[in-house]
């Protein structure tokens, strides 16, 4: 939604498309922890009346961040000299269309975007796959990045993208995930309505991708624990 802010025009997001990851992982970055610490603090109250003007205390703390966030406003202007108002109902109707596209995310085939097409590739470990140390230990960190998702901490989904989001075709390498690597970058400007697919694709395979490498580990384990039944001489 486009406005004017002292003779200048603005334009607040009202498509998810129009947010890239990097946005969202930076305002999670700035604003997250505080948020979370408002939100607890709230939840704490056991007077409904004394909670419920806190709860409306805390809608508008962060209507003014996420307004200031994707605008691109100073927070102490967007406290101070913008119609309290006109920025809720610029923010409110926003936010609502928003909210609804993330509800109503649905899996595609494909996706095209950056002059390519690309494709969520399923994450897969066979429970009785022999695994290396280098594997494992990438397997791991999958499944880190995945629980870390899972409890909201968005800075773990780049990492998860640059995995699972490929183009079409293209197979897997350690490089996509190097630090500093071309990849990790290029997914900081990937449309939040595809990163959320992503998000929401591996939400549902968690637990068996957790389960998978625990098989996998436990047959490892197996194998090393094995007791050595041979003796010399023997053969």
């Amino acid at each position: 939604m486009k406005f004017e802010f002292k003779g200048k025009a603005y334009t607040l997001p009202s498509h998810l498309s129009e947010i890239t990851l990097g946005q969202r992982v930076e305002f999670y970055r700035i604003h997250g922890k505080e948020i979370e610490s408002l939100s607890k603090k709230v939840e704490d109250i056991e007077d409904g009346f004394e909670k419920e003007g806190e709860l409306w205390m805390l809608e508008l703390e962060l209507a003014m961040r996420e307004f200031s966030h994707y605008t691109g406003i100073p927070i102490d202007q967007v406290k101070e000299e913008i119609d309290f108002e006109s920025m809720w109902a610029i923010y409110t109707t926003d936010m609502a269309l928003l909210r609804k596209q993330e509800a109503e995310i649905e899996l595609q085939d494909s996706y095209e975007w950056n002059g390519d097409t690309w494709v969520i590739e399923s994450p897969e470990i066979e429970a009785d796959a022999k695994m290396s140390l280098n594997e494992f230990l990438h397997a791991k960190e999958i499944v880190r990045q995945m629980s870390k998702l899972g409890n909201g901490k968005w800075e773990s989904l780049p990492y998860l993208c640059a995995i699972y989001l490929r183009k079409e075709g293209e197979p897997f390498t350690e490089q996509l995930v190097k630090d500093g690597s071309e990849r990790l970058q290029l997914m900081q400007e990937l449309p939040l309505d595809i990163a959320l697919a992503v998000g929401f694709f591996l939400s549902g395979t968690l637990s068996i991708y957790r389960s998978t490498l625990v098989s996998s580990v436990k047959e490892t384990e197996k194998g090393l624990t094995q007791p050595n039944t041979s003796t010399p001489g023997d053969g």
